[in-house]
């Protein structure tokens, strides 16, 4: 018998692991937030936990989870009395799959828990065998412990590419818990985006939202955790990388975007990105 092989393509690809940990989280707890340049996703193994990203809010339980794509501002807090047990992880995703994974909130089904229960018993059993994590049960990070352990890393690394693999193929989203600050969150983000590429100072945005100065900054303050022009210069940062990716110079996205020079935005994209913008060109 002759057999003719099958190729198999690689839809997605995971080529780095950023932080990993397992912990519970008691009532009142608030994460204030972050914004990086990877995704993260948060997995709730018991308890009820409140989640940000960027203007849209969740209330996830057992069972569900949430991804955070790169540069979506997210944070959470704990409202429930018997707190929250949470598993995070944030990598690197490469691939054909990746906008199917934004803004993806989900109940996993049962075969999709089935996953996560055994990534879990596997992380808890390697927790337990090493001799800084063994008489924990909850750490925080403690993927730089199994840093020089390639057999670790990568079989975290199937875990996670075995459960965005199911969820490609069925999942229960979950809707949106809509406030009227958070449909003025949206409006004002919105309004920010497509004024990316001009200028949109404070006072111009707090006119179209028909809020005053402090009410505006308070809206951001409390669902952002940042100040509005911050969250603005985000956004152009963000854009900025997309257009250096595409094969833009950084004359031309400087221009673009409404800098008053190459250097300017140059030093402002270091600040705010960590690296100079010519990194980014292709």
């Amino acid at each position: 018998m002759i057999y003719k092989p099958i190729n198999i393509a690689e839809p997605l690809d995971i080529k780095s692991l950023f932080c990993l940990y397992m912990q519970h989280f008691v009532e009142g707890y608030t994460f204030s937030g972050e914004i990086h340049d990877f995704w993260e996703c948060v997995y709730v193994i018991d308890g009820e936990v409140c989640v940000s990203s960027d203007e849209r809010m969740y209330y996830l339980g057992k069972g569900d989870i949430i991804f955070h794509k790169p540069q979506e501002f997210h944070k959470f807090h704990i409202e429930n009395p018997a707190g929250a047990t949470l598993l995070d992880f944030s990598f690197t995703l490469e691939g054909d799959f990746t906008e199917q994974m934004e803004e993806k909130v989900c109940h996993l089904t049962k075969e999709q828990n089935a996953i996560m229960l055994m990534f879990i018993t596997y992380l808890t059993g390697e927790f337990n065998a090493h001799p800084e994590t063994k008489t924990k049960y909850y750490f925080y990070n403690a993927l730089p412990l199994f840093e020089h352990d390639p057999v670790i890393l990568r079989t975290i690394r199937l875990y996670i590419l075995q459960l965005i693999l199911s969820l490609s193929k069925n999942e229960i989203p979950i809707k949106t818990v809509e406030t009227n600050e958070t449909v003025l969150l949206k409006k004002a983000l919105e309004e920010m985006n497509s004024c990316v590429e001009t200028s949109l100072s404070i006072t111009e945005l707090a006119k179209k939202l028909n809020l005053s100065l402090s009410g505006l900054k308070r809206l951001f303050k409390k669902h952002t955790g940042t100040s509005v022009y911050k969250y603005y210069l985000a956004i152009k940062t963000r854009t900025a990388t997309t257009m250096l990716r595409s094969g833009m110079t950084v004359s031309e996205v400087a221009n673009k975007l409404g800098f008053s020079s190459p250097a300017y935005f140059s030093a402002t994209y270091k600040r705010e990105a960590g690296k100079n913008p010519s990194e980014e060109i292709i």
